[in-house]
């Protein structure tokens, strides 16, 4: 499917922009831990005791080991599409995907400085979807990138989120191929 592909693809030049960065995870203490790419949601942890069946989860729900062992991370998240009609001349036709990125930096150091790593991930993000623009030479960067970080504190856990749209072309004769 060409949205999961899309999804997929995105993770992994993720992966390769960002493998050389290595994260203090929770204190200050020297750890450092390389990000962690997740596609639509971060998995449930094995030790998370769910008392009700609520989800989502609240941070109560959470021991240390949990954020130890989840963040850092970013999520991949489809959070729509839109898929042109067929034009007569066309063979192709186009995807717009609306992508969520979603950065989690656990720093339980009392500066709150993990914003800080949450703006250096975005910054380089954005410096090499602008230079690169088409990834895995199927997927166009279109209209910018936007992003943010919270107003809200929410220590010892510091969030950045960026939305971008990536468009590709779907052969005519797959999507034919695919519908018979």
């Amino acid at each position: 499917m060409v949205i999961l592909e899309m999804q997929d693809a995105l993770c992994n030049y993720l992966g390769e922009i960002l493998s050389d960065e290595y994260l203090l995870n929770g204190k200050r203490d020297g750890e450092v831990k390389q990000i962690k790419f997740y596609t639509q949601n971060l998995p449930m942890p094995p030790n998370v005791k769910i008392k009700t069946r609520e989800i989502p989860l609240k941070y109560q729900d959470f021991g240390e080991a949990d954020f130890e062992n989840l963040f850092p991370f970013i999520i991949v998240r489809v959070d729509g599409a839109e898929r042109s009609k067929f034009k007569n001349d066309s063979l192709f036709a186009n995807y717009r995907v609306n992508i969520k990125l979603i950065i989690g930096i656990y720093d339980n150091s009392h500066d709150l400085q993990g914003y800080r790593d949450v703006a250096n991930i975005i910054d380089k993000i954005i410096f090499n979807l602008e230079r690169d623009k088409i990834i895995n030479q199927k997927y166009l960067l279109s209209d910018g990138v936007k992003w943010a970080l919270p107003d809200e504190n929410y220590w010892p856990l510091f969030y950045g989120f960026m939305d971008l749209i990536l468009e590709t072309g779907y052969p005519q004769e797959k999507l034919k191929a695919a519908w018979i």
